[in-house]
């Protein structure tokens, strides 16, 4: 999901079972009976606690990819960069998810 939310996809019970069956990763997340039943335990009391969750998880996965990246990088304009990136990541500038962005959904 937070791959899928870093290259600005949709992500739903639709969006996401396709993607893991296209990686050949599906039947290891437990199919797509065990996808659909994850949204049942996800109560409105408890979203936003799964969103913050969810939203931590790719801002570590966007730093990780960033620190690998600066160490690859050879030249110092490709170093500032990216350590301006991770600057922007680590000090909240970067763009922030909205929760509804979580899931493809048609805004009213």
């Amino acid at each position: 999901m937070a791959a899928m939310l870093e290259d600005q996809h949709p992500v739903d019970i639709v969006t996401l079972t396709l993607e893991l069956a296209e990686l050949n990763q599906l039947q290891a997340c437990g199919d797509s009976a065990y996808l659909a039943s994850l949204l049942e335990h996800a109560f409105p009391e408890n979203f936003g606690v799964y969103v913050s969750k969810v939203s931590d998880a790719a801002r570590e996965r966007r730093y990780d990819r960033l620190f690998e990246r600066l160490m690859e990088a050879t030249e110092t304009d490709a170093r500032l960069e990216i350590v301006e990136l991770m600057q922007d990541l680590l000090s909240g500038r970067s763009h922030r998810q909205d929760w509804r962005g979580l899931f493809h959904s048609s805004q009213n």
